[in-house]
């Protein structure tokens, strides 16, 4: 009986043991899985604030390119608006009533121009082919004439063509009424009181000779057919004689 007692001990010391082991392995069991959910959850908040630390540090990167960049893009859209250029051609006339022409550098260009404005004004007054100061404003492929500096006007054509061709003629009416020319030839005879023939070189020709000139006494005195020697100059189409040799 004894022995059966202690047998029974030790079995129910055994089942002891193992209940207490299998309580460890469950709570371990049990523990394990909790703490890799916390470790899972620990880095997922760590790389969110990661993120979040990274999303801030460029942020301000964003916004200084942004306030640096669009600045300068409006700048260059107001330094193209406002920019201005002098310039002078001659003015050929309106296009149409807000619209002019000018010739620049050998261009002809078309202007746009405030049709209210005094600018129109002294172009409506202004005579085409004048000279005239300007400046304007490109926006695009539209130039604007803003001002109207200088004009010069037009020369009239007559004038100037007076100015250039009157000093040449009487020039070459100078050169002409001095010229003289001595040539030889077979005298004809008289024409009229004022003229006698003379061939010269195969070819009869008419030269005048002043009929009180001691010329024309030394012709009245020749025989046809006689040679001479004179000298004549040209005027037009006319010779006279100056001189009997």
């Amino acid at each position: 009986m004894k022995k059966m007692t202690t047998v029974m001990g030790a079995v129910l010391l055994a089942g002891g043991v193992l209940a207490a082991c299998s309580d460890a392995d469950t709570t371990k069991t049990e523990e394990t899985p909790a703490k890799q959910e916390t470790e899972q959850e620990t880095a997922k908040e760590t790389k969110q604030e990661t993120e979040q630390a990274v999303d801030q540090a460029a942020a301000p990167e964003q916004e200084v390119e942004k306030e640096t960049t669009e600045p300068a893009k409006e700048e260059t859209k107001d330094e193209t608006a406002v920019k201005e250029v002098e310039a002078k051609g001659i003015y050929n006339g309106m296009a149409d009533p807000h619209t002019v022409e000018i010739n620049v550098d050998g261009e002809d260009q078309a202007f746009q121009v405030n049709p209210d404005s005094e600018e129109m004004k002294k172009f409506e007054a202004l005579e085409e082919g004048s000279e005239v100061t300007f400046v304007y404003q490109t926006k695009g492929e539209q130039m604007t004439i803003t001002q109207v500096k200088a004009v010069a006007p037009k020369a009239p054509k007559q004038e100037v063509e007076k100015e250039t061709t009157e000093p040449a003629e009487e020039e070459t009416q100078g050169e002409t009424a001095v010229e003289e020319v001595e040539v030889k030839g077979i005298y004809n005879g008289m024409a009229d009181l004022h003229t006698v023939e003379i061939n010269v070189d195969g070819e009869d020709q008419a030269f005048q000779v002043n009929p009180d000139g001691e010329e024309m006494k030394k012709f009245e005195a020749l025989e046809e057919g006689s040679e001479v020697t004179f000298v004549y100059q040209t005027e037009g189409e006319q010779m006279t004689i100056t001189q009997v040799k």
